[in-house]
């Protein structure tokens, strides 16, 4: 019977973290993201290759996870506002410069 008690505490107290996690700060970092997606859409994202698009998503997103997770590295409305800056005409360094200053854990 104690097993089953401390189960469901354990149970109890994980949902709590878990729900205060994801009530805190996942609708603005929701916003931001789909707002950029908006807002890149209609305008540069058109202009820009398969691979420089599919580059750009992975930079958005993790500056998404990033602002879900509570990381304050990332402050997603920055990352967002900086992954709007590519020029089409230079996105290829964009993103390599990109790349060093914004590095995956590895």
């Amino acid at each position: 019977m104690k097993r089953v008690a401390v189960a469901v505490l354990a149970a109890a107290a994980l949902a709590g973290t878990a729900a205060a996690q994801i009530g805190s700060g996942t609708p603005k970092c929701e916003s931001d993201y789909k707002e950029f997606w908006g807002r890149m859409a209609s305008g540069v994202a058109k202009e820009l290759t398969g691979a420089q698009l599919a580059q750009l998503n992975r930079y958005a997103l993790r500056g998404y996870d990033g602002c879900t997770s509570g990381d304050e590295r990332f402050a997603a409305r920055d990352v967002f506002k900086r992954l709007e800056a590519i020029d089409p005409k230079t996105a290829d360094r964009f993103l390599r410069d990109l790349e060093t200053s914004i590095p995956a854990k590895r």
